[in-house]
C-alpha cells in the first residue's frame, strides 16, 4: 500500500467522484477531519495512482466548476518562497487548455499572513500567465523582509477589486472557487466584507477555498489564528493533500528533475513564455537570508508549482500522478482567456443583521473596521481578543444601518 493522508478527504462523495472517478463510492466519516474517499471496500488512495482520467465535467463545466456562472480565484502569497512563481506558470498552463475556454477567474499577489519575510515580486509572471487585467496586487513592492501588508493601499485596493467581482458572481447565482496559495488571512477579509455588502449570501455553501499546504504546514500556521478559524467557519475550508509529496491522492507537482522544462518553455500560446519567465524570476529570488528562502527543488534546477494541486482537485485532475503527467496533460494551449467580465460596481451596503457571529474576531485595529464599514467606523474594541468588534460610535457598526 503506498502512503495514504490522514487529513480532511471529502466532504461529499461527489468530490470523491472528482479526484477518483466513477470507482469512487462514499466520502467516509464526512462530517469529520479525518474524512475518507472509499472506493468500495477500501481507501480509494491506497495502492499505486490510478492512471489518468480527468473528468472535466460535461459542456459547459470543468470538475465542480460551472463556467457558465462560477469563478476561480487565485491567491499567492509569493513570501518566502518561489514556488508560488512555478505554480502561477503551472496555473497559466492549465488555464490555456481548451477545455477552460470561458472559465471567469482572477488572480491576487500577495495574499500573505503573518509571516516577517521577503515578499517576491512576479508582476511580469502574472502578466504573462494569468494576462494583464486578470489580477491585482495586494503587497507592496518591497525588499528584504516585512511583515503583513493588512492595512495598506494595495491591499486594500485588492479587496476592493475582489470583493466587486466576488459579488458580481454571487449575485448572479454562481460560486467562488479560491486557490489558496498561500495564507488565508486575505480570504478571510474577502468573505467579511462580502457578509457586510450582501449578508443574505450563504459564504459556507458558496465560496469554496482549498489549502494543501495544512497545519502544521506553512500556509495554515502563518494564517493568523482568528483568520483561520473565521474561513473555516464561514465557507466550504476543504484541506487538499499535500502537492510536494506523492501517493496521497495529490499530484505531486514537485521535481529535483528539470527534464520537463525542455516541454515546458516550448509550448505555444504564450504558455511556453510564461515558463521561462516564471524559471528567470524564480531563480533570481531562491536564495537563503535576508527573509529569502532557497527551495531546494528549484534550487536543483527541478519543479515547484505544489500549489497547483488544489486546482486539480476541484477540476477533475487530481488523478494526475506527477511532473510528467502534468505536462503530458495539458501539451494542447490555446490563447488566454482574456475576456474575463469586468464587474459592475458595488453597491452600497443594504441594513442587514450583523453579518459577524458574535465569536468571530473582526478585526485588529481600527483602520480595518474602516475598510469594512467606511469612515463611520470609530473603533477595534477588544483588539487584541479574539472577540474583537467595529465600532460605530456606541453602537457595534454590523448593529447600524
Amino acid at each position: 500500500m503506498s502512503n495514504v493522508y490522514a487529513m480532511d478527504q471529502c466532504n461529499t462523495t461527489q468530490q470523491c467522484r472528482t479526484t477518483f472517478g466513477n470507482r469512487a463510492t462514499d466520502c467516509l466519516n464526512s462530517q469529520s477531519n479525518n474524512s475518507v474517499c472509499m472506493c468500495g471496500s477500501q481507501r480509494c488512495d491506497a495502492g499505486s495512482n490510478p492512471t489518468p482520467t480527468p473528468n472535466p465535467g460535461g459542456s459547459g463545466r470543468i470538475g465542480q466548476v460551472d463556467k457558465s456562472k462560477d469563478a476561480v480565484f487565485f491567491f499567492f502569497d509569493n513570501k518566502p518562497d518561489a514556488d508560488d512563481i512555478h505554480s502561477q506558470a503551472g496555473v497559466g498552463t492549465m488555464l490555456r487548455d481548451p477545455r477552460f475556454r470561458g472559465l471567469n477567474y482572477w488572480g491576487v499577489l500577495g495574499t500573505t499572513g503573518q509571516q516577517r519575510s521577503a515578499f517576491l515580486n512576479s508582476n511580469t509572471v502574472m502578466d504573462l500567465c494569468l494576462g494583464a487585467g486578470n489580477w491585482v496586487l495586494s503587497h507592496p513592492i518591497t525588499s528584504g523582509p516585512t511583515g503583513s501588508p493588512r492595512g495598506t493601499s494595495q491591499w486594500n485596493n485588492a479587496l476592493n477589486q475582489t470583493q466587486s467581482r466576488a459579488l458580481s458572481v454571487l449575485n448572479g447565482g454562481g460560486d467562488i472557487f479560491i486557490v489558496e496559495a498561500g495564507q488565508s488571512d486575505f480570504s478571510a477579509d474577502l468573505v467579511r466584507r462580502i457578509k457586510q455588502r450582501n449578508g443574505s449570501i450563504n459564504t459556507k455553501q458558496r465560496i469554496h477555498i482549498y489549502q494543501h499546504s495544512t497545519l502544521p504546514q506553512f500556509n495554515e500556521r502563518q494564517t493568523r489564528q482568528a483568520d483561520l478559524t473565521y474561513v473555516m467557519n464561514n465557507t466550504d475550508y476543504t484541506r487538499v493533500p499535500n502537492g510536494n509529496s506523492g501517493g496521497n491522492g495529490s499530484p505531486q507537482l514537485k521535481s529535483n528533475s528539470g527534464a520537463q522544462f525542455n516541454k515546458a518553455i516550448s509550448l505555444g500560446a504564450g504558455a511556453g513564455a510564461c515558463w521561462r519567465e516564471a524559471r528567470r524570476v524564480a531563480n533570481a529570488n531562491n536564495f537563503g537570508g535576508n527573509g529569502h528562502y532557497e527551495n531546494p527543488s528549484i534550487e536543483a534546477g527541478g519543479f515547484d508549482f505544489s500549489d497547483v494541486v488544489e486546482f486539480t482537485y476541484f477540476t477533475g485532475f487530481n488523478s494526475l500522478r506527477n511532473v510528467n503527467d502534468f505536462f503530458n496533460e495539458f501539451d494542447n494551449p490555446v490563447a488566454l482567456n482574456n475576456s474575463n467580465p469586468t464587474p459592475a460596481p458595488t453597491p452600497a451596503p443594504t441594513a442587514t443583521p450583523d453579518p459577524f457571529p458574535g465569536n468571530v474576531d473582526q478585526c485588529d485595529f481600527t483602520q480595518q473596521c474602516k475598510n469594512i464599514f467606511g469612515n463611520r467606523a470609530t473603533d477595534c474594541a477588544n483588539s487584541r481578543s479574539n472577540m474583537s468588534v467595529c465600532m460605530c460610535g456606541s453602537s457595534p457598526c454590523g448593529d447600524l444601518p
